[in-house]
């Protein structure tokens, strides 16, 4: 072969690689750190599942400006102490966002390290970031908190019994819902008793009898995962039969299904908008759209898969308006200024509070129905029972 012919054949296969490497679509990677294993591990399956579907459905839609979203899951064991260890590798490659925790105490631990970016968007509830990088999604817990109360004072429970775990998760859900009694305009309404146990411990019978010894009208149990299912067996054993007000943490059907033989009569929660039975025209396209999603994958959501949806949904929409290549300072003042958006929890206006939502109408309690094995509005929004 000649030397002009080499020279063609160079130019020839150097094109070919040009053309198969610009065939192959960019893929933008969003880090996210979940709870895929230890106690928490039900919450990080369903928070997957709705990452996975929404993943799918934005990239049948364009994806990022062409670019395929991936969301890289990384598992922090259900430990604080992991989630920063998996938080700090994440950040050696300078990303502009990351996803994750489930958990309170994890994304606290997390929120530390984003002072300065990236943007953080949390899956729990049950923390109240300040203004800045960090969001979280769902309601606050000043909005909850009254919703709750509401609720279980229209239904005549005026004697609340605690039970908590002593991890960070456990008293961040305590320190809310105290904060939340002593708020609300109801001297009748106390709690009776507030006990706390090990994630560890295997039995709760002795916090159980103090419970059962202060006369209490319904239970808040403010654990999550393996730890719940403790304190529903030991009320089973001890013959308590007393209405259950549960974390959201534990809205997992394959959870509560392994729970059936000893689930209390009465089992509630706080729910969300797109649970409410009417619902204005513009949350009903988001709910519809969310149930659709799960449908073509034949699966049936939980409440803990749509802890995720909405949290998804608004950084792939800061991202697609931005481009893949907006700054962490980009995306925070981008979503902390979103408003007039309306997901499945609600309409959203962040130029209020880092969770974006701010009304009480946002909130409802559901009821954990086992034969229909699924969740049912039992309060109008704001609270008061149906």
């Amino acid at each position: 072969m000649n030397i002009c012919a080499r020279i063609a054949a160079t130019v020839i296969v150097a094109v070919l690689i040009g053309r198969v490497a610009s065939a192959a679509p960019a893929v933008y990677t969003i880090n996210v750190i979940l709870p895929v294993t230890g106690p928490g591990a039900a919450l990080g399956a369903d928070l997957t599942t709705a990452l996975r579907l929404y993943e799918t459905q934005v990239n049948a839609t364009g994806g990022i400006r062409g670019a395929q979203l991936h969301f890289d899951i990384h598992d922090d064991q259900t430990s604080p102490q992991v989630a920063v260890q998996e938080t700090n590798i994440v950040l050696q490659q300078h990303p502009a966002i990351i996803l994750g925790s489930g958990m309170a105490a994890q994304c606290q631990a997390m929120a530390a390290l984003m002072s300065d970016g990236p943007v953080q968007y949390c899956f729990s509830q049950a923390v109240n970031p300040a203004r800045g990088y960090v969001f979280a999604a769902g309601p606050t817990n000043d909005l909850t908190g009254p919703v709750m109360l509401k609720y279980f004072h229209d239904k005549g429970y005026r004697r609340l019994a605690i039970i908590s775990t002593t991890d960070s998760s456990g008293q961040i859900f305590l320190a809310s819902t105290l904060a939340a009694v002593a708020a609300y305009n109801s001297p009748d309404m106390t709690v009776v008793a507030n006990e706390r146990f090990n994630v560890s411990d295997l039995s709760v019978a002795a916090q159980l009898s103090r419970i059962s010894a202060s006369n209490a009208q319904v239970v808040l149990v403010l654990v999550s995962g393996t730890p719940f299912g403790t304190v529903l067996r030991g009320m089973h054993d001890a013959g308590m039969d007393l209405p259950v007000f549960a974390s959201p943490a534990n809205m997992n059907r394959a959870q509560l299904a392994s729970y059936a033989g000893f689930l209390p009569t009465a089992l509630t929660f706080l729910g969300s908008a797109y649970q409410a039975r009417d619902q204005e025209p513009k949350l009903r396209r988001a709910t519809t759209a969310f149930y659709d999603a799960f449908k073509r994958a034949n699966l049936m959501p939980t409440p803990l898969n749509a802890d995720a949806w909405d949290p998804a949904s608004i950084v792939v929409g800061a991202l697609r308006a931005l481009g893949p290549t907006a700054s962490a300072e980009q995306l925070r003042d981008y979503i902390g200024n979103l408003h007039d958006f309306t997901g499945i929890f609600g309409n959203y206006d962040f130029r209020k509070n880092q969770h974006g939502l701010s009304e009480q109408r946002d909130v409802v309690i559901v009821r954990w129905d086992q034969q229909r094995n699924d969740w049912i509005a039992d309060s109008q929004p704001g609270g008061g029972p149906l």
